[in-house]
């Protein structure tokens, strides 16, 4: 196995024992001698050029897009995760909850609550 990942520009890392982060791998490429070399471990090694071989492209390229798609899936979490726990700066009429306090009829207090009586309708 490590031969084989050698052959194709690939250094071996052997397995994570004490696992600190539950996140995405991030595998870099370094510059050696002017080609390019990755790092990677040997189970994604075995998985990615599975994947390589039924897309029928290289080794390397699946790689280099896997890289780029998982760098994009971070991005999106990260911003869905920003956006779930963003609270809205401006607040209008047409957002609030409330009910004024001097309103008894039930119809009168659902309309005020959603806005309708100030609609052109």
């Amino acid at each position: 196995m490590k031969l084989d990942m050698e052959e194709k520009r690939f250094c071996y890392i052997p397995p994570r024992v004490n696992l600190k982060r539950f996140d995405y791998l991030h595998y870099v490429r370094k510059q050696d001698e002017g080609a390019y070399t990755y790092v990677s471990h040997a189970d994604y090694y075995i998985l990615l050029r599975a994947c390589s071989r039924v897309a029928q492209v290289e080794t390397r390229c699946m790689h280099i897009g896997v890289l780029s798609f998982e760098r994009r899936l971070a991005w999106l979490e990260k911003r869905i995760d920003h956006c779930l726990h963003l609270t809205p700066i401006v607040s209008c009429d047409y957002c609030t909850d409330m009910v004024p306090e001097n309103t008894t009829d039930a119809e009168t207090i659902v309309e005020e609550s959603i806005g309708l009586s100030n609609l052109n309708i």
